[in-house]
C-alpha cells in the first residue's frame, strides 16, 4: 500500500502491551513507543520525550536485573487521536517492595522524577485497588 503525500499513517489506535517486570523488554516498549508516535506523525521533540519518559517509569519499575517469572506484569496501554497520544503504564507493586511503594515513589528513590516532569509536565499518578498507575498526555499538533 503506498502513502498519499500529508496523510498520516494513523489516525486512531487503541492498544495495551502486556510485558513482565524484565528489563530486557525495556528496549522494546521503547521502540513500540516511537513507532507509535512517529505513525502518528508526531514531531521529533514530541516522540523523543514520550519515548523516554516510558523508558523512565519502566526502568523505575522494573529495576536493572532480571526478576523471577511470578514477580508481575506491566500494561502499557497506548490510545491515539489525530491530536494527542497517550500512554497508560499500569503495575501492581513488587513483590518485595516496602509499604507505600508508588510508581511516582519508584521514580524519586531513583531521582527520575524530576526529569520526568521535565519530559512531560503533566504527568498524573493514580492508584486504582491494586495498580498502581502512570498517565502520559502528548499533544501531537
Amino acid at each position: 500500500m503506498g502513502s498519499l503525500s500529508g496523510a498520516r499513517a494513523l489516525d486512531t489506535a487503541s492498544y495495551t502491551l502486556t510485558m513482565s517486570k524484565d528489563p530486557r523488554f525495556v528496549p522494546a516498549v521503547s521502540d513500540l513507543t516511537a513507532k507509535t508516535a512517529e505513525m502518528l506523525a508526531a514531531d521529533g521533540r514530541v516522540m523523543a520525550a514520550m519515548t523516554n519518559a516510558v523508558c523512565l517509569i519502566l526502568e523505575s519499575i522494573v529495576g536493572p536485573v532480571v526478576q523471577p517469572s511470578d514477580a508481575g506484569l506491566i500494561d502499557v496501554r497506548f490510545e491515539a487521536d489525530p491530536a494527542t497520544l497517550r500512554v497508560e503504564i499500569a503495575t501492581e507493586p513488587p513483590a518485595h517492595c516496602r509499604p507505600g511503594w508508588t510508581v511516582e515513589v519508584a521514580l524519586v528513590e531513583r531521582r527520575q522524577l524530576e526529569a520526568l516532569r521535565a519530559l512531560i509536565p503533566d504527568v498524573e499518578f493514580v492508584t486504582r485497588g491494586q495498580w498502581h498507575i502512570c498517565r502520559l498526555v502528548c499533544t501531537l499538533q
